[in-house]
């Protein structure tokens, strides 16, 4: 039995939103583009990681590692969500779920940089509708003022089924590529408008997206297979995030956070030095005319 009903959860919102909606409500302001995970991999520091991330136009850091502090050392105005493997499945049960979430509480609850926090990841593939909206009823009584969200694998068909908040973000990712990493910005943009084809059963809640730059995937053999993905220069990033912002569901809703996967945690991913050009694409599309705008 999860004891935190809805009508708890509707007590804290309000009680967020007297404080000045601070971190807890769902909000417009979620406009955020980053990267979904930041090491140190090819730099000398993270505070200097974060610091090329902010030059590159990014404002937040998703699946943030905080072993050694790393939330105190962003730059000024910058954000993150630490997770999204906070919590594996084995833990979503009451007792052990509250004891983990209350040591996570400790650590991020009233942290400044913690916009929220990603709880779990590939959660659509153990947990249906109503264990989702479950887990994130409990998981908001020990952050009233953040947001609680997870790492969807795909869309769920049965998300958000009669209104139900579930997560304070539907986050998943919007790969275009296939298995053998050739570029195929129609897979990319099908995923996209599965999230948009039932973003508005929730009224409020953003739609986020990471994709991948060669990060942990199979088909990556060296720093040859960037190119394969994204181009020579990384031209086929800015054309997937062109389209991508695009799209709107049919309320107007739009993506509204789009990050990057990674800098300088995987051998190969954005962070390695011969990707310089590909690094500069980071920068164009945090200026692409259509993020994060009106419709």
């Amino acid at each position: 039995m999860w004891p935190i009903t809805r009508y708890a959860v509707m007590a804290l919102a309000a009680l967020a939103a007297a404080c000045g909606g601070s971190g807890g409500g769902h909000g417009t302001d979620s406009c955020f583009y980053g990267t979904y995970s930041l090491g140190t991999r090819y730099a000398a520091s993270f505070r200097e990681r974060a610091a090329e991330l902010r030059d590159l136009g990014g404002d937040f850091v998703v699946a943030l590692e905080t072993a050694h502090g790393e939330l105190d050392e962003l730059p000024s105005g910058m954000l993150a969500a630490p997770g999204c493997s906070l919590l594996a499945r084995s833990e979503w049960t009451e007792t052990a779920a509250r004891r983990r979430l209350a040591e996570l509480a400790g650590a991020f609850a009233n942290h400044p940089r913690v916009w929220g926090v990603c709880l779990g990841q590939e959660v659509d593939e153990f947990a249906d509708h109503d264990r989702r909206a479950a887990m994130y009823r409990l998981a908001k009584s020990f952050f009233p003022a953040k947001r609680i969200f997870f790492y969807y694998a795909r869309v769920p068909e049965d998300y958000g089924v009669g209104g139900e908040v579930e997560s304070d973000v539907l986050f998943y990712e919007l790969n275009p590529f296939d298995g053998s990493g050739n570029f195929d910005l129609a897979r990319g943009i099908a995923k996209l408008e599965r999230g948009l084809a039932v973003i508005d059963r929730t009224p409020g809640i953003p739609l986020w997206g990471q994709t991948s730059v060669n990060a942990d995937h199979a088909y990556v053999t060296g720093p040859e297979t960037m190119s394969r993905t994204w181009g020579v220069t990384g031209e086929n990033m800015v054309a997937e995030a062109r389209e991508l912002f695009s799209r709107t569901s049919p309320s107007g809703t739009k993506l509204s956070g789009f990050f990057w996967r990674s800098l300088g945690r995987f051998e190969w991913d954005l962070g390695y030095p011969a990707f310089a050009a590909n690094r500069q694409r980071i920068r164009e599309v945090a200026s692409l005319e259509g993020r994060c705008s009106s419709p």
